[in-house]
């Protein structure tokens, strides 16, 4: 026969059953962790059935009838000194199922019953968590029991599950921070080039050229910009530029325009590119109204006056394209271009400046305009233009929540350089405070001619052959012996005076016209010209005070 201590170490969780569902015998195992499980202890007092379901019953019949198939109980309560039940999984063997007859005397034949049932079964654990709960060990599973493989399966495929949900956690993170960063890429890009541009360079392909029939563009700059620059710091000038063009755009995320480029203290925009294509001439005059409104929102950083800007629109065919490869550039070509640069250069400060094309469009959206008059426009010749005096009431609700947001973003602004201004006092550093210092003792600072190239490149002012008649005057200026502020600065208001001067002119002696021949008087006699100062000469006088400076400097 089969020696027990061989069948205990096989089977330490089996157990021996009556016809009444009595336990005659059980493992070891399973005693020491189910204490109640002894000799005539009953079967259904300690445990239940879980699997298969008719047997739940548990009775003998129900046992007998389902013999052989994998049965899956549990006992009621939590083991000894353990925080969860135990679970047995096994099948169940009938054994000595024939009756016989007691014929012992006495006992008149009556039936016996000598019926059992062995339930062969092992602790059913599937994780090292679980087991440990169950306070068992490995040895605890017999080594032909198929629950060594099943948690030695369990545990690798969870160590392996756990694996790849750390790596799929990590490649999710990592696919959210590249669409970040793409959405951040983009949102630059699209900030820089229309959509179709960015389409085609992200691809490799050149941008083609497009043509537009009508677009709508808008010019501004600074009234007395040049001043400003000859009076204030460069970070004075700086600060003043990025507070204005900040409002600028945030008030051009509020209309149908698009933000090509600024040269110094010009903004360029224009209406008809992107958006609702119909309506570029509304909305490029409701951005100019707005552009007048958020301009004061800034200070001089001369005179601490709020900023007053000059605006100049013209609408008509444009050629738009991708210029180089290097630091690409959305660039408009045109007649048009130069002509609203110049609707710009006529204009006076808090006016919206505009051309005949323009005005056939906004006077059927209902904006009042007025007529100016007939300009002589250099390189045009005379031209009807108007200004744009009012804008209709649903425009105006726009401009207001233009100049709300615009304000919030100079609230940030201001935010964030005090943000960083604390944090570059904070750091203490030796080399800063020596270059601020070093700033500070600062009397005098080079003289760039920055803004006559701008005047030069956009041809607001002055052509070539002007430009550089003008410049070659410059220069004569710098040789002269004596520099003082003689005829050649009496008289001159400002740069608002030069433009007045060319503006309001209803005769020949006034304007461009008499700037030219001041400029060929000057070149034969090189007398200072006297009275009014169009057409530049400001800055010659600016020029020739900031030379006397460096030189009364140098010398001391």
């Amino acid at each position: 026969g089969l020696d027990m201590s061989f069948f205990l170490k096989q089977w330490p969780f089996f157990m021996l059953m009556d016809d009444k569902l009595n336990i005659v015998a059980a493992g070891p195992s399973l005693t020491a962790r189910v204490p109640g499980a002894v000799a005539g202890a009953p079967f259904g007092n300690l445990f239940h059935v879980l699997v298969p379901e008719p047997a739940r019953a548990t009775t003998f019949a129900a046992f007998a009838e389902h013999s052989n198939v994998t049965f899956k109980v549990e006992s009621k309560d939590v083991i000894a000194g353990g925080r969860t039940k135990l679970a047995l999984r096994g099948a169940i063997h009938c054994l000595n199922h024939e009756t016989h007859k007691n014929e012992a005397p006495g006992e008149g034949g009556e039936e016996e019953g000598r019926r059992q049932c062995l339930f062969l079964c092992s602790a059913h654990v599937l994780t090292v968590a679980a087991m440990r709960e169950a306070k068992m060990y490995m040895s605890d599973f017999p080594l032909h029991d198929a629950g060594r493989d099943l948690l030695y399966m369990s545990e690798t495929h969870s160590y392996f599950t756990a694996a790849q949900d750390r790596m799929m956690n990590r490649l999710e993170l990592m696919s959210n921070e590249l669409a970040q960063e793409q959405a951040r890429s983009d949102e630059l890009l699209y900030s820089m080039l229309p959509p179709n541009a960015v389409d085609d360079l992200r691809e490799g392909r050149r941008v083609r050229g497009q043509e537009y029939e009508a677009v709508t563009i808008l010019f501004s700059d600074i009234i007395g910009f040049t001043d400003m620059s000859r009076l204030c710091k460069p970070m004075q000038v700086c600060h003043m530029l990025d507070e204005l063009y900040t409002v600028f755009d945030t008030i051009s995320s509020s209309f149908d325009v698009y933000k090509v480029e600024t040269i110094g203290d010009a903004y360029m925009l224009a209406g008809g590119i992107t958006g609702d294509l119909s309506k570029h001439a509304t909305a490029v005059a409701d951005m100019a109204f707005a552009m007048h409104a958020g301009a004061k929102m800034i200070r001089s950083p001369n005179n601490l006056q709020p900023l007053e800007i000059r605006v100049g629109m013209h609408t008509g065919p444009v050629m738009t394209g991708v210029v180089g490869i290097k630091m690409p550039r959305y660039c408009f070509f045109g007649d048009s271009v130069n002509t609203a640069s110049r609707m710009e250069s006529n204009g006076k400060a808090g006016m919206v400046h505009c051309s005949e094309s323009s005005r056939i469009l906004l006077e059927e959206a209902g904006y009042g305009l007025e007529f100016r008059g007939e300009l002589e426009i250099k390189g045009k010749g005379l031209m009807k233009t108007y200004w744009v005096q009012t804008v209709p009431e649903s425009s105006q609700k726009m401009i207001k929540l233009a100049l709300a947001m615009a304000a919030e973003s100079l609230k940030e602004l201001e935010a964030c350089r005090r943000d960083a201004e604390s944090s570059t006092s904070s750091d203490g550093s030796d080399s800063a405070k020596d270059s601020a210092k070093s700033v500070a003792r600062t009397k005098t600072r080079k003289t760039t001619v920055q803004m006559w190239d701008r005047d030069h490149h956009r041809g607001l002012h002055m052509d070539m052959e002007d430009y550089n008649r003008v410049n070659t005057l410059k220069h004569k200026f710098e040789h002269q012996a004596a520099l003082t502020k003689s005829a050649s600065v009496d008289g001159i208001d400002g740069i608002d005076e030069e433009y007045n001067a060319s503006d309001e002119s209803d005769n020949e002696d006034e304007g461009p016209q008499r700037a030219k021949r001041m400029v060929s008087e000057f070149e034969k006699t090189g007398a200072a010209p006297a009275g009014k100062c169009p057409f530049g000469f400001d800055k010659l006088a600016a020029r020739a005070d900031e030379i006397k400076e460096q030189q009364e400097a140098e010398s001391k």
